[in-house]
């Protein structure tokens, strides 16, 4: 038994599958294809008439609520990050600041 492991130890396998190749071109891959955001149980109180308008789309309403919240979101994160790229505005002094 001591000389098989050993045997094993020193074994080199072939895992190389002709049928199923090497991917080494991977121009055409697709990140985030299968990424689930974690999605949280919570409560929250709607008007009646925002919440009948939700379910008369024919969207799952819960769906339609986390998409206008996510769209929302995304926008509000443009904003900020267009604000914060542009460049500063320095104050004009004043003709009548006096110089020093």
């Amino acid at each position: 038994m001591k000389e098989e492991l050993r045997a094993l130890k020193d074994y080199d396998p072939d895992l190389t599958d002709p049928e199923n190749p090497e991917i080494t071109d991977w121009s055409d891959a697709v990140t985030g294809k299968f990424y689930r955001p974690r999605k949280v149980q919570l409560t929250m109180r709607l008007d009646a008439n925002v919440l009948d308008w939700l379910k008369k789309t024919g969207k799952k309403y819960q769906t339609f609520i986390n998409e206008i919240c996510k769209e929302y979101m995304l926008e509000q994160m443009r904003k900020e990050y267009m604000k914060k790229k542009e460049p500063q505005k320095t104050k004009k002094r004043s003709s009548h600041a006096k110089k020093i």
